[in-house]
């Protein structure tokens, strides 16, 4: 999904804005892991509050590996929020290709919910990233 916009983001006459706008360095209070995922990486991210929207603003702004889905617990909170790409239950993750899950919770009860809910839906556990 993110490949279809900036395909058409680059035919636009807007498109130097947009990646002025999106590749200006920021300081993040949430840091994405990215040492632990590679360049060409699919990844999942698990959670949309606010480590994960500083998540995925950073993968958007710096592109360092391809976001193919956000997995929320309450995807109805985010109906009407307009990503570039799908957000998911945690019941649609086997449906989509990734190579990660990034969990982007930091309460460490709440990351171990969420790894053996994964486990639960058959999540090899070397296929989880979380910070805690």
């Amino acid at each position: 999904m993110a490949d279809y916009f900036w395909k058409y983001a680059k035919e636009s006459d807007f498109y130097d804005e947009i990646t002025e706008r999106y590749t200006a360095k920021k300081e993040y209070a949430f840091k994405f892991p990215k040492e632990k995922v590679n360049k060409n990486d699919k990844i999942i991210l698990y959670g949309y509050g606010r480590a994960g929207y500083s998540y995925f603003e950073q993968i958007i702004r710096e592109g360092f590996c391809e976001l193919a889905a956000v997995c929320e617990k309450n995807t109805e909170k985010f109906r009407y929020t307009s990503l570039c790409v799908p957000i998911i239950g945690i019941s649609e993750i086997n449906n989509y290709d990734f190579d990660y899950i990034v969990i982007s919770v930091w309460n460490k009860e709440i990351v171990n919910e969420i790894i053996e809910d994964l486990k639960e839906i058959n999540i090899s556990p070397d296929k989880i990233i979380s910070v805690n």
